[in-house]
């Protein structure tokens, strides 16, 4: 299996595996773990799903991580007029305060309602959400998927004016992913 070889890999190679900051498991941190550790098939670039986050830069560091590519299910609003003020006080964590705002106005809108707080309410009223947030509408289609399906595109490359870590300046952004309007 190369998910086994890439960490044994990463194992013998004198390090115990572990990056300098012990990174979250997955197969694209075992994958970084081994380039970064020199082993010889690992692969150029990692799967993008899920490493946009400091750790893959901190965790695996640099030059390993040059390269790879990240995504995130949201537009990118970093560099968005619109959303300077907000950058600028709180940094990147758009889509969580939009999390949170989903389900603020969940609840208020079942106290509203004078139906009892239930986990079911509360579902329900989630599921039916149509709210305006930084990042656009928010809502939900039959299955509870977000009805956006904009995929924001980025590709780690070091700038060496910047910390590692700093996520604003390394990792570039490319642009959407194609949508797939079928669905």
């Amino acid at each position: 299996m190369r998910r086994h070889r890439l960490h044994q890999g990463a194992l013998d190679a004198g390090r115990g595996g572990a990056a300098p900051q012990d990174p979250p498991d997955g197969i694209g941190m075992e994958a970084l773990r081994a380039n970064h550790a020199g082993v010889g098939d690992a692969p150029e670039y990692g799967p993008a799903d899920g490493v946009y986050e400091p750790e893959i830069l901190i965790g695996g560091s640099f030059p390993a991580a040059e390269g790879w590519y990240a995504t995130i299910a949201a537009p990118h609003l970093l560099n968005d007029p619109k959303s300077a003020n907000w950058v600028k006080r709180y940094d990147y964590c758009i889509t969580s305060c939009d999390a949170v705002l989903v389900i603020a106005d969940a609840i208020a809108r079942v106290a509203a309602s004078g139906v009892p707080m239930t986990r079911g309410a509360m579902r329900d009223a989630i599921e039916a959400t149509r709210l305006a947030t930084l990042q656009g509408t928010i809502s939900f289609d039959k299955n509870g998927d977000l009805t956006s399906r904009v995929i924001s595109v980025f590709q780690i490359r070091r700038d060496t004016a910047f910390p590692p870590e700093d996520m604003a300046h390394q990792f570039k952004y490319i642009g959407l992913a194609p949508q797939d309007t079928a669905s």
